[in-house]
């Protein structure tokens, strides 16, 4: 409930993952997949933000220390700065996501 009236807030569902197996995730439409590691500030940062994401966007975690196979789909092997933020569709790479493009895409 706000000011402006009543209004229903969807919280998306992230995805951490718990094995080596991003590529199930690929086939989804609209795929955020956050590449970060355990002690990341930036990475904590950035979490409540995904939550807030349209729900049309699956969102999947995935810690490059623990997995690093699935930098494979990234198109930045050379991760220089974390999190680097990475929306697919249907599997193919779209484009490398920013806060402002996040901030647009909350629901």
């Amino acid at each position: 409930l706000s000011n402006r009236g009543s209004y229903i807030h969807y919280m998306n569902e992230v995805i951490e993952l718990e094995k080596d197996n991003i590529e199930s995730y690929m086939s989804h439409k609209h795929l955020v997949v956050v590449y970060s590691m355990k002690g990341c500030k930036a990475c904590v940062k950035i979490k409540p933000t995904l939550y807030e994401l349209d729900p049309k966007y699956k969102v999947v975690i995935a810690d490059v220390i623990k997995y690093p196979r699935s930098t494979r789909f990234s198109k930045t092997p050379n991760m220089m700065s974390l999190p680097t933020v990475i929306l697919f569709e249907k599997g193919y790479y779209v484009k490398e996501l920013f806060t402002q493009d996040l901030i647009e895409m909350k629901n």
